[in-house]
Order: structure tokens, then C-alpha cells, then sequence
């Protein structure tokens, strides 16, 4: 018989329960970082409860990140009376506090492939420990209560408070006023805890940020995520993040993960059964989302204070800053992992960077980045970057936006008229047979001086692939064009 208990969960629905956030009475953002922290926080709440109750500590968590964990204990804790219980509270909580947007599957068992594949069985089957009773269905869960006065912002429960979230007077729900006081706070506090009474409730369990009494239990793992304040300390709107890119004031959203690592994981619990190294695996990736990027973007004087962060942790982030800064940010991002956990673990990282105007809901702007990475992963070898247009390699990443850089500079100083930049990027993205010919008839006509010689000389480079199949040359070429041109576009609020 087996001397240990393993423990799987899984959070469900968590970038549909994020994203789902209402531009009403504005504070999206507030809103939006607010569900970040409360997806990252109920993990913290769900271990801490199922170790509390078994008398263990953090030394049986080999993993716990992305709204997933594993735990490994000793045999003999009374697991298997205590978990049932543990796993319907939390998922009453969760059902009361989030309408069934997010689901908790939560399994046990002293084999572990075993543990997991019923975790996986249960992902498909979300809710069914809420739904049933007693070997049949239990009509009184699956019924929501009744709204009446329905919440101004999420439309899902009942307004009970009135909330003034910029001046303007809001009839909200319980969730929705405390996701933005919430929100409000978390830029001045770093220190979470657990316990008590709380001043909010996450799985029913009380948080507090900042100060806590004395018996509340501080979470151990770093839950601060990096947002750009003001001189005052005041988080930023995604109006003001655009204002600061060069150029025309698009946001970038950068979704970013880790290449294959559920079959990394797979290999090595199969290796080291006593999952050692599957702690030091997951903490490696989890140090590098959770800790070292959020302190880079977090130092004085960076580039990067201007980015905000939705989520990074586990394997994976989701950015939001100006266009220009998340494209800079997402070299430092690769070389850094490469450094890091990449370089250690032999693990690739895929991006997809989608340029968006700051008034698009950000669930549309995320699903635009969604698409970029889908296609990134789709070429040979992943570990890739796509944006404006196009896939590169991150070796060719630094050299690609110094060409476009390079092309801004001409367009500025009117070397390279603008115009002229977007008739040479719509012969380059046309697939005419006469694409050399109309390529070579600009330079001629518009690049035949002394002053504008440093130009031909990158334009002749580009005529000499121009129809060459699948050139690089090509390929970057357009995007450093597309970069150029949004970065000497006259703002939107200025036209």
C-alpha cells in the first residue's frame, strides 16, 4: 500500500473569468487586475485550506502556479474524509462568489498518473460535486437565485452597494464593489495574509492587504504584480499607458508562454518519482514569471515601468503597455529566459504582440494576441515572436526593430518621405507578379540623391530578395516598415 497522497487541482475558466470585465462606470482596469489577484489568490486559498486541514506545511507542494498545484503527503492524515469535504466547500465558494465562471476540479489518490487523469476527467465534468446529492441531481444548486436589481457592471447578481467609481454613482453586487476596491489598493500593498475576518473574502476564507492581525497567516509566495502608477502613486488607465507610446497611442497586449512544458513535466515525474525535480522544474519557471520580471519591470528609471501586468506566473504572462515598450520588452523577455530557466531547462518561449487602440474591451484585445501566439506555435520549432504582420525567430528579434528604428529616424528627419513608406510596404505585401519592377521604379524616382543614399542602399538590399520565395529580407523589410510608419503616425486623439 502506498505511504503517500497526492492531491491535484485546477482551476478552470480563468482568462474568461479576467478578461470578462465591463467597461461600465470605468475602472476596467481596476477591475481587471482585481480578477487577476482574485484567480492567483483562491489557488493560495485552496492549498492553504487542504494543508491546514492535514496538518501539513509548503514542503508538500512540489508545484503550485497558473491556477494549478500538486501536492505530496504522507499517507495516514485522514486525506480521504477530509478532502471530500474541503473540495465541496471551496466549490460552493466558488460557485456563490464567481456564478460558476470559474470551476475547481480537485483530486486524490496514492498513485499519482492516476490522480491525474481523474483531475483531467474532472475538468470535463465542472460543477458536478455542486449539481449532485446524494446519487442524484440536487435541483436547488442548479437553480441561481434570483437578481431582481441586477449589478450595473457584472449583470450576473444582485446590486447591494452603491459604488462611485468616477464620479459616477453605480448600483453593484457584492463581487464587483469589493473587485474594485480591490483594485484600488493592490498598487500600494505587496503584503498579503489570510485569516480572520478579512477585509474582503476569497472561498470564503478573509484576505487582507497590508496590515493584518495578529493570527491572520501571511501567504508565503509573492502575489504583487507589477502597475504603472503616476508621480501621485495613482495606477494608470490604459488611456494614459497609450498616451506614452511613440507614435500613434496603440496598446501592445503581449501573450506569452513556455514551449511543451506539460510533456517536460510528464518526463519528469516519470524520472523522479519522489517529484524533486519536479519542484525545482515548476519553482525555476515560477521564480521567473512571479519574481524576475516583475522586479525588471518594477526597477527606477526602466523602460518597462510603463507596462502592466494582468497575469505572470506558472509558465506563461499577459502584458499590457505601450506598443513600442511591449516590442523592446519582448527581447529583454527571451534573452532573460534564455539566461534563466530557458537556457537551464532547454526550453523554448513563444510570443504573440497584438497592436490594439486602448478603447478596445480588453477581452478582444487578448484574443487578438491569442491568435499571434496560436500562429507563432505553429511554426517550425516554436519559440518564436509574432507581431506586425509577421513570425521571427528571436535570434533575429534585436536586428528586426533596429531596422525599423533605423526607418523611423529616416522618416523623421524626411530622408524617407512617409508617403514613399507606404507605397514601398504595399508593393512588398502584394503578390504581383511585377513586384521588382514597381519596387525599383520608387528608388529611382524618389531615392537619387546624396541625401537620401543611406536609404537606397537598404532599399537595393531588399530589391536584391524582392522575389525571392519565403526571403527573410522581405519579411522583415515589412515589418520594419509597418513599425516605422505606426511610430511616425499622428495620434488618434489629435485628428
Amino acid at each position: 500500500m502506498s505511504e503517500q497522497l497526492f492531491v491535484a487541482g485546477d482551476f478552470s475558466g480563468i482568462q474568461e473569468y479576467v478578461l470578462e470585465v465591463s467597461a461600465a462606470g470605468g475602472g476596467q482596469a481596476r477591475r481587471l487586475r482585481a480578477r487577476s489577484f482574485y484567480v492567483q489568490l483562491a489557488a493560495e486559498v485552496a492549498v492553504w485550506r487542504i494543508l491546514q486541514a492535514l496538518g501539513a506545511d509548503g514542503s508538500a507542494v512540489p508545484m503550485s502556479a497558473g491556477g494549478h498545484f500538486l501536492l505530496c503527503l504522507p499517507a495516514g492524515h485522514g486525506g480521504p474524509t477530509a478532502l471530500p469535504v474541503i473540495r465541496e466547500e471551496l466549490s460552493r465558494a466558488l460557485w456563490n462568489e464567481t456564478r460558476g465562471q470559474l470551476s475547481l476540479s480537485l483530486c486524490w489518490g496514492s498513485v499519482l498518473e492516476e490522480v491525474l487523469r481523474a483531475r483531467d476527467r474532472a475538468k470535463r465534468r465542472p460543477w458536478a460535486h455542486v449539481v449532485t446529492a446524494n446519487g442524484g441531481w440536487n435541483p436547488e444548486a442548479m437553480s441561481l437565485p434570483q437578481i431582481g436589481e441586477p449589478c450595473e457592471i457584472c449583470r450576473r447578481r444582485s446590486a447591494e452597494r452603491t459604488l462611485r467609481d468616477d464620479l459616477e454613482p453605480l448600483r453593484v453586487c457584492a463581487r464587483c464593489h469589493d473587485d474594485t476596491e480591490i483594485g484600488r489598493r493592490l498598487p500600494q500593498h505587496s503584503l498579503v495574509s489570510l485569516g480572520g475576518a478579512g477585509q474582503f473574502t476569497v472561498l470564503g476564507c478573509g484576505v487582507w492587504l497590508g496590515t493584518a492581525p495578529p493570527d491572520a497567516v501571511r501567504v508565503p509566495r509573492p502575489l504583487h504584480r507589477h502597475i504603472p502608477t503616476d508621480e501621485d502613486g495613482q495606477a494608470l488607465t490604459f488611456e494614459r499607458i497609450a498616451e506614452r507610446a511613440a507614435g500613434d497611442d496603440l496598446l501592445a497586449v503581449m501573450k506569452a508562454d513556455v514551449d511543451d512544458t506539460g510533456a517536460r513535466l510528464s518526463a519528469l515525474r516519470c524520472e523522479d518519482p519522489s517529484l524533486a525535480k519536479t519542484r525545482r522544474f515548476s519553482d525555476d519557471l515560477d521564480s521567473f514569471f512571479s519574481i524576475r520580471i516583475q522586479e525588471e519591470m518594477s526597477s527606477v528609471g526602466k523602460a518597462w515601468n510603463d507596462i502592466y501586468t494582468i497575469y505572470s506566473g506558472g509558465d506563461d504572462l499577459l502584458l499590457v503597455g505601450p506598443w513600442n515598450v511591449v516590442i523592446d520588452f519582448a527581447g529583454w523577455l527571451r534573452d532573460a529566459f534564455q539566461a534563466g530557466p530557458g537556457g537551464r531547462q532547454g526550453l523554448g518561449l513563444t510570443a504573440g504582440i497584438a497592436l490594439v487602440p486602448w478603447r478596445l474591451p480588453i477581452r478582444h484585445a487578448v484574443e487578438a494576441a491569442d491568435r499571434l501566439l496560436e500562429r507563432a506555435k505553429a511554426a517550425p520549432n516554436k519559440n518564436r515572436c509574432a507581431a506586425l504582420g509577421s513570425v521571427w525567430d528571436w535570434g533575429r528579434h534585436a536586428a528586426l526593430l533596429a531596422q525599423g528604428k533605423q526607418l523611423k529616424e529616416w522618416i523623421d528627419s524626411r530622408v524617407l518621405p512617409r508617403t514613399l513608406a507606404h507605397r514601398l510596404l504595399s508593393i512588398l505585401t502584394r503578390a504581383a507578379l511585377n513586384r521588382a519592377s514597381l519596387w525599383a521604379y520608387q528608388l529611382a524616382r524618389n531615392l537619387n540623391t546624396q541625401r537620401t543614399a543611406p536609404v537606397r542602399q537598404w532599399a537595393d538590399q531588399v530589391l536584391n530578395e524582392i522575389d525571392r520565395p519565403g526571403g527573410v529580407v522581405l519579411a522583415e523589410a515589412a515589418v520594419a516598415l509597418r513599425y516605422a510608419l505606426i511610430a511616425t503616425r499622428e495620434r488618434r486623439d489629435r485628428q
